[in-house]
């Protein structure tokens, strides 16, 4: 009788539902998502770099708030290690540009070469001028050498003057020493070939290349171009009975929370604006109530432009209608 099924699962292409459960527990297989609560996300007000209370809170253009000794230290340090990697990529320019006069001149040299070498193959002869003589005394030279020549007497007749001997000389001197140049290089081929571990066939090191930076440091979290002058003060109204407007200070959780100066109201995650002209922050239904009618700042009754207003980055909540509450990580997993 054959056995269940329930028995014999080895043969399945897929998991079960109790085995996915079990290498899911593991941690090491299947997407999973998890939700985030409230101690996961920033609290309005809190530096973005120490993520605590901002102590004398700055402002960037992109409305995140740090503190003031964690941006300025972060500006310094950034602009440090760019001053570095310039100075690294303009000695990589200078670099280059030797590189590329003394290739030229390799080159240069190596044609010239190439056209003294061949010029050198081509043996021009000039034909020898023959002295006008009689007759007589050409022909009784004649009989004079014919009868040398049959008698083995007198010069040779294969063996070259004087000049031409020279010239022939050199020339072949010249092509022998063309063709131990090929030879070598013919025997260097053979033995790159043969014997490519050996350290002068070895390719060199490539050079990694260095990008151009940036002329100033980014903003830590937009990554937009950040100036010391465009930090912008941020004066945040506290709940506390001691001082209704006051700057954060120290971080020790004795301060209140913060608080809409117009309305109020506790500013959590709500959206929230920054006037530049005067520091203060307000509720943006506030500021679109009270503030741009008159173009007023409604704490200090000081003018402003509409280029003035900044909208802050609002806090999170473990609700989903504050962001983002949920974070997926992917692993494989068996279908």
């Amino acid at each position: 009788m054959p056995q269940k099924h329930a028995k014999n699962n080895c043969a399945s292409k897929c998991f079960n539902h109790w085995e996915r459960n079990e290498a899911a527990s593991d941690g090491h297989y299947g997407t999973r998502k998890v939700r985030l609560g409230g101690d996961s996300q920033q609290t309005f007000g809190h530096c973005s770099l120490c993520i605590h209370p901002a102590v004398e809170p700055m402002a960037t253009p992109s409305g995140h708030v740090y503190c003031k000794e964690c941006i300025v230290e972060f500006l310094l340090t950034k602009t440090q290690e760019l001053k570095r990697q310039r100075e690294a990529f303009e000695a990589q320019q200078k670099d280059q540009a030797t590189d590329e006069v003394s290739a030229d001149a390799s080159r240069r040299v190596e044609a010239t070469n190439d056209f003294v070498s061949n010029q050198q193959q081509l043996v021009v002869t000039k034909p020898q001028a023959t002295k006008p003589s009689d007759s007589g005394k050409s022909e009784g030279k004649g009989k004079k050498r014919g009868r040398e020549e049959q008698t083995g007497v007198g010069a040779d007749a294969s063996a070259p003057s004087g000049k031409e001997g020279k010239r022939d000389h050199v020339v072949e001197k010249e092509l022998s020493q063309i063709a131990v140049l090929k030879s070598k290089k013919e025997r260097q081929d053979q033995l790159r070939m043969t014997s490519w571990w050996l350290p002068q066939f070895q390719p060199e090191g490539v050079k990694e290349a260095i990008v151009q930076p940036p002329k100033r440091p980014g903003s830590p979290m937009s990554g937009e171009p950040l100036r010391p002058k465009d930090l912008i003060p941020v004066i945040f109204t506290l709940d506390s009975e001691k001082k209704k407007t006051a700057h954060i200070s120290g971080g020790d959780g004795n301060r209140g929370s913060i608080i809409c100066p117009v309305t109020r109201k506790g500013i959590i995650s709500q959206k929230a604006v920054l006037i530049k002209r005067t520091g203060h922050v307000m509720l943006e239904d506030a500021a679109k109530q009270f503030a741009l009618p008159t173009m007023t700042c409604p704490v200090t009754g000081e003018k402003f432009k509409t280029k003035d207003l900044i909208p802050l980055v609002n806090g999170g909540t473990s609700f989903t209608a504050s962001g983002q509450v949920e974070v997926t990580k992917y692993a494989p997993s068996l279908r």
